[in-house]
């Protein structure tokens, strides 16, 4: 029978008090600063590695053991501890990434703006290091700690069961994820952008001596079924609705449903038809760099991934790039944890701001990605659901609805710098990578496949926004626009559409393939990643 006493004895040896002090105050600090960004599971991780950490030590008595586990979980906690007081978020491989690529005078800089008094919590932490080597440990450990250990090592063989990402997302320190999505996730992206340069390209403006700035917005996972601008039945587009200076296009389809094929398809001269692998394909950036353009990419995704790295890698030959979402490591922990897209328009401000002739910027949000109540601050929880179906419907209207926020305040914040420059040619696109199923056909959420593309994957919204200036001086165009915004159009020739907005002249220009062009070829049979025709289908009621 196991005493009470003896237990609480146990318990005090393989969790020594300054160790354990050690551990879990930068997880502590964690939750105070930002406890959605932060690690949820990070005192249970702790708590079951301590005693993993520190067998060797119980086995051989040798201090020097015990002493290891101590510098190490320092050194870990004062990074830790650091980057929550200077970054306000915890420690991820996209942070290392934007220190890896920053210089010294912009690391001066930026030490210069981030210091503060706070910093001198670690005075404290580093004398609780002080205590944790100096201090002895009392070796109490009662007769049954085989047992004990054999207890623990079989709940830890319970957790390695898992799948090896869920177990190294629930149940390991954040550190360890850092050092996992380094191993895994760096490397690739490196190797993505070593293998990926501007290319030539033949481009130029038919006009040069103009002021011109084009603005490209890609959304996630944004179905035009969950927004009143296309008629559904909540008012989730009231910024927007109520705007004068959108061109609404109705009848645009995604040729793919992931991030990584509706993005490419847009950015690179690739599409169903030709079926040009997308990192041998000629991209946006490449275009817009040859015909005189300063490129931006700005982005709200997580840059490393295995829905991330390649799209990134183009991003990152932009002559400005900015990734704003920094505390992520991976794919999957970019859609549990929070990064509202408003996030995006400090930087944006500050590009439009350049004293640049020729701009050319990306946007890439977060948009309406699951999980999504992630996607919108607790002001924007409008709408709820009776049932658990219901309520996730709910939450997906309200995730529209904070994203008719950020794209309306995105066009306004083009449309303010345009009043200030009115000579400048201007104009933007809205588009989203693809669409969502949200219990819309089949009982399904999400945008998967398994034979048959449903409908609600691949509709997406597409407006189109125009300053004064590019509506001045290109009539014919314009007109021609607003004529073709009915047409039905796949998102793969976005590409060839915004070299022709912004008269841009390249041999890569398919006038048949922009619908801005008289020439649009409204024609093509929608045969899409599936391999059947979108036109042709039914749409699956729900059930």
């Amino acid at each position: 029978m196991i005493k009470i006493k003896d237990f609480i004895t146990f318990i005090k040896s393989i969790f020594p008090r300054y160790l354990l002090l050690l551990v879990l105050i930068p997880v502590i600090i964690g939750y105070i600063i930002d406890f959605e960004a932060s690690d949820k599971f990070g005192i249970v991780a702790n708590l079951i590695w301590i005693p993993i950490f520190t067998i060797p030590f119980y086995i051989t008595k040798k201090k020097v053991f015990y002493n290891l586990v101590v510098v190490f979980y320092f050194i870990v906690g004062f990074i830790e501890i650091t980057h929550w007081f200077l970054l306000k978020g915890p420690l991820s491989i996209t942070s290392l990434f934007m220190v890896s690529n920053t210089n010294y005078n912009e690391a001066s800089e930026f030490l210069g703006a981030k210091l503060s008094p706070i910093l001198l919590l670690l005075i404290p932490y580093c004398f609780l290091f002080y205590l944790a080597l100096k201090r002895p440990i009392k070796m109490e450990i009662p007769k049954y700690k085989f047992f004990i250990f054999g207890l623990i090592l079989f709940i830890l063989g319970l957790f390695f069961y898992l799948p090896l990402d869920r177990f190294l997302l629930k149940v390991t320190p954040q550190i360890s994820r850092v050092s996992h999505a380094f191993i895994f996730d760096l490397q690739k992206y490196y190797k993505a952008i070593s293998n990926n340069h501007l290319k030539e390209v033949k481009a130029q403006l038919s006009t040069s001596n103009q002021e011109q700035l084009f603005v490209l917005i890609i959304g996630e996972a944004a179905s035009r079924n969950h927004m009143s601008l296309y008629n559904y039945q909540k008012n989730t587009n009231p910024k927007l609705s109520a705007r004068k200076d959108n061109i609404i296009f109705d009848n645009v389809v995604s040729g793919y449903s992931n991030t990584i094929s509706g993005v490419m398809s847009m950015i690179t001269e690739s599409n169903i038809e030709n079926k040009l692998p997308f990192y041998k394909s000629i991209d946006l950036i490449d275009v817009f760099h040859a015909a005189g353009f300063k490129t931006y990419w700005i982005s709200n995704q997580p840059p490393f991934g295995w829905a991330e790295n390649l799209i990134s890698s183009i991003g990152n030959k932009s002559t400005y790039s900015k990734f704003v979402n920094v505390s992520n490591n991976s794919t999957y922990e970019g859609i549990v944890t929070s990064s509202f897209d408003e996030k995006l328009f400090e930087p944006f401000s500050d590009a439009l701001n350049e004293n640049v002739s020729k701009k050319f910027i990306i946007l890439h949000l977060m948009g309406n990605h699951l999980l999504y109540n992630k996607r919108y601050p607790m002001e924007y929880n409008i709408f709820n659901g009776k049932d658990d179906k219901d309520q996730m419907v709910a939450e997906y209207d309200n995730s529209m609805l904070y994203n008719d926020f950020v794209i309306d305040s995105l066009l306004n914040i083009v449309k303010q710098n345009n009043l200030k420059n009115k000579e400048q040619i201007a104009s933007a696109i809205y588009v989203s990578d693809h669409g969502e199923n949200v219990y819309d056909e089949k009982n399904i959420l999400g945008h998967h496949f398994v034979k048959t593309l449903l409908k609600s994957n691949v509709e997406i919204p597409m407006l189109v926004w125009l300053s004064p200036s590019f509506i001045d001086r290109n009539n014919t165009k314009v007109s021609t626009i607003i004529s073709n915004k009915q047409k039905p159009f796949v998102a793969d020739d976005i590409f060839h559409s915004i070299l022709d907005i912004n008269s841009i002249k390249s041999p890569l220009l398919d006038q048949k393939r922009s619908i801005f062009n008289a020439n649009f070829d409204d024609k093509r049979i929608r045969i899409l990643v599936d391999g059947k025709d979108y036109d042709k289908k039914l749409k699956y009621p729900k059930h």
